[in-house]
């Protein structure tokens, strides 16, 4: 799996800022049609946009990447302070 690739199709941001719907859906808590009506209802993406988001999220956490997908966000330079923040505070919780 190209890790690079598939958190780029999530978006780095919209990784961290919706991280806890891709665990609660990679835990099957709440479905998939649940978390890309989320992603909607958020403006985050349209339907086919949330799909491939979701699914590239869920593999990630399938091939237990997170963490390491959390440290490339931290490196990026075209993510905010804020983002960064939360990947951070994400990084210490998973630990």
């Amino acid at each position: 799996m190209n890790l690079e690739r598939k958190l780029n199709s999530v978006g780095k941001s919209v990784f961290v800022r919706h991280y806890d719907i891709f665990e609660l859906y990679d835990s099957g808590q709440i479905g998939r049609e649940e978390a890309i009506n989320f992603l909607m209802d958020s403006k985050t993406s349209n339907y086919n946009g949330a799909s491939i988001r979701v699914g590239n999220a869920k593999a990630i956490f399938d091939n237990g990447k997170v963490k390491e997908a959390l440290n490339l966000v931290l490196q990026a330079e075209r993510v905010s302070l804020e983002v960064k923040d939360k990947a951070s505070k994400i990084i210490e919780k998973i630990v």
